[in-house]
């Protein structure tokens, strides 16, 4: 039974749920319950020892994981608190990431000073990456142009600034904004507007708002509310009719070459909602999206592509003529795709395609990219993640001996034909010695593995043999081997503060995430592993312990098991897999450790008798992030 001293008829949601279990700190007293938060304002996600929190099905640890929130970041509280009385736990309902549900009271706090501003207009400074959260950690959703104007929300984490641009929300880089000063006001668009009492469309109306009215926002965005200021009434005003700023001056174009489809969204995928004839005036209401203007006709709102539509008068552009002919298509699989600039992850992302969508095929196969055009936009995209309806035309390849010696470098499928469309016929685990017994197709080789026979992605796949590293004469190596590697967090981080985890390191591939995922991780030192609960920590019998985390295991391995520094251990997770937490990386902890595993455990920084195959990091003045971007040559 559940019991509230606050009414939760007043919000009408699903029922979701967040807490906190990250598995390294399940068993620690929790900090005091918080039972003074404000509904309907925000909360800091706190006391978490860098751990992340899961947001649940039920106010109970029983309730089903939907999502989980970093340290630090904002959540939306809605009811609360409610008392599970099967172990005396406090719980709030709240919005985090989009869902809502509960999380126990024990990591939630009112936020401190400086991390809600009030939501602004800003222009960028320089070409700027979008991502999914606010730090270089997160996925690149889009690039935003230098001198575009966006729209802030008024969350600022870590050095970065939540904002909207183009109709997508995401985080950048607070150096690269440039805010405009004194009262921020906005504009009602797309007609008129209620005021609410409250932030939610189950609030009551306080008037009406006409379009155009112009309104001052007087704080952050809740809920997708911003509070607001309209003549001499306050309440709160829905953040996606609004235009913060000056509006732009409205230009005029003229429709040219034939009819032109008015469509319901920035590209050739969405519906038409009407033609507009040759000759037909429109009014451009905002900034070029995709190719595509937003676009008024007549009383009528919509898209159209800017290759029909003169100008204010200016001459047309001509039609541009594509660079390369469509070969073949291909239709994007699991998940949205990037398109990116060349045919590597360190590419600019020009834009996201959304699973299912249909891409032309405009070359060759080149460092496991296609060259590719979606909405004509040409780029490139990943092999991976392209399902042909029919095998690409063959193009000129190396050619192969019979049989080859191979190796992979993750844990590969074979499959019983050469596309991700095929059946798996067995898994070969990472490092396994193969046989190639034919010419690459579809960027998959023919493969012999254990007596099997099929098909493996050619991307997976290294002629050369992998070696293993060498223990050296200090107490710790990395984890990891070959290639370059980048510290892509480093000490007083977003995750890594508080006793337990200041002085942790993230290791990355410098090509990418998916250069990450599957490779080989390596004992560190030598010892007995103490435990492999959502890690492993290598007790050295010295006082100290190395924990590694988001790695999967190799079975056998488990408390007790004697490593030896330089043994194979098992390989880094992805998507899915063990301990995989947004991105795909080691996490690297030293530990002093007074009672031999259990806690406390004491975050030591790499120095001195603790540098890494040589290298030293000492905290210095712990600066924010410390050695972070640090790149390395395990």
């Amino acid at each position: 039974m559940l019991r509230s001293p606050h009414r939760a008829s007043r919000w009408f949601v699903s029922v979701l749920v967040l807490s906190l279990l990250a598995s390294v700190i399940a068993s620690q007293p929790h900090a005091r319950a918080a039972t003074d938060l404000v509904l309907g304002a925000d909360a800091e996600v706190a006391d978490a020892q860098g751990d992340h929190v899961n947001l649940r099905s039920e106010p109970s640890y029983a309730g089903s994981i939907l999502t989980s929130v970093p340290e630090g970041w904002l959540v939306n509280v809605l009811d609360g608190p409610f008392t599970n009385d099967a172990d005396g736990t406090l719980w709030y309902q709240v919005v985090a990431r989009g869902q809502t549900g509960y999380m126990l009271s024990d990591y939630l706090r009112t936020p401190g000073g400086g991390a809600v501003a009030p939501a602004a207009a800003a222009t960028t400074t320089a070409n700027l990456n979008l991502r999914t959260g606010p730090g270089t950690s997160y996925s690149v959703i889009l690039v935003i142009p230098n001198g575009a104007t966006v729209n802030t929300t008024g969350a600022v984490q870590n050095g970065f600034t939540q904002l909207t641009y183009d109709g997508t929300t995401g985080w950048s880089s607070s150096q690269y904004l440039s805010t405009s000063s004194g009262t921020t006001t906005a504009t009602v668009f797309d007609g008129a507007l209620n005021l609410r009492s409250g932030p939610g469309t189950n609030y009551s109306v306080v008037t009406l708002m006409p379009n155009g009215a112009t309104v001052t926002i007087t704080g952050s965005q809740t809920n997708g509310f911003y509070p607001v200021t309209y003549g001499s009434l306050s309440g709160y005003a829905a953040a996606a009719y609004l235009q913060i700023g000056s509006t732009p001056p409205s230009q005029t174009a003229t429709v040219f070459d034939g009819g032109l489809n008015l469509r319901s969204g920035p590209g050739t995928s969405y519906s038409v909602i009407t033609v507009m004839p040759d000759g037909a005036t429109v009014t451009i209401t905002g900034s070029l999206q995709n190719g595509f203007y937003p676009v008024r006709y007549g009383t009528i709102n919509g898209y159209a592509s800017a290759t029909y539509l003169q100008i204010d008068g200016t001459s047309p552009s001509p039609t541009p003529t594509p660079t390369a002919p469509v070969i073949d298509t291909a239709t994007v699989i699991d998940g949205a795709l990037n398109l990116r600039s060349g045919p590597g992850t360190n590419y600019s992302v020009l834009t996201l395609m959304p699973d299912g969508a249909t891409v032309g095929i405009t070359g060759a196969l080149t460092n496991g990219f296609y060259p590719v055009r979606y909405n004509g936009i040409d780029g490139y995209a990943y092999a991976e993640f392209l399902q042909f309806a029919s095998a690409p035309s063959p193009t000129a390849t190396p050619t192969q001996p019979t049989t080859q010696t191979a190796w992979t470098t993750a844990n590969l499928n074979m499959r019983s034909g050469p596309g991700t469309n095929n059946g798996v016929v067995v898994v070969m685990p990472n490092g396994a010695q193969i046989t190639i017994t034919g010419a690459l197709t579809n960027n998959f080789y023919p493969v012999q593995y254990d007596g099997y026979n099929g098909y493996a992605s050619a991307d997976y796949i290294t002629f050369d043999e992998p070696t293993t590293p060498t223990p050296g004469d200090g107490l710790l190596i990395w984890p990891v081997s070959g290639g370059t590697w980048t510290i892509i967090q480093g000490y007083n981080g977003g995750t890594h503060n508080g006793e337990t985890y200041m002085y942790s390191l993230d290791l990355q591939r410098a090509d990418g995430e998916q250069a990450t995922i599957g490779q080989t991780v390596y004992a560190p030192a030598s010892g007995t592993v103490a435990w492999t609960s959502g890690g492993l920590l290598i007790n050295m019998n010295n006082g100290y312990g190395i924990a590694l985390f988001h790695v999967t295991l190799n079975s056998g391995i488990s408390a007790g098991t004697q490593l030896t520094q330089g043994q194979p251990i098992g390989y880094v997770s992805g998507p899915g897999g063990t301990g995989y937490q947004v991105t795909p990386h080691v996490d690297m902890t030293l530990w002093q450790l007074p009672n031999g595993g259990g806690y406390p455990r004491i975050s030591t920084p790499f120095t001195g008798q603790f540098a890494i195959s040589g290298m030293d990091f000492p905290p210095g003045n712990l600066a924010w992030n410390t050695w972070g971007g640090t790149t390395i040559y395990p």
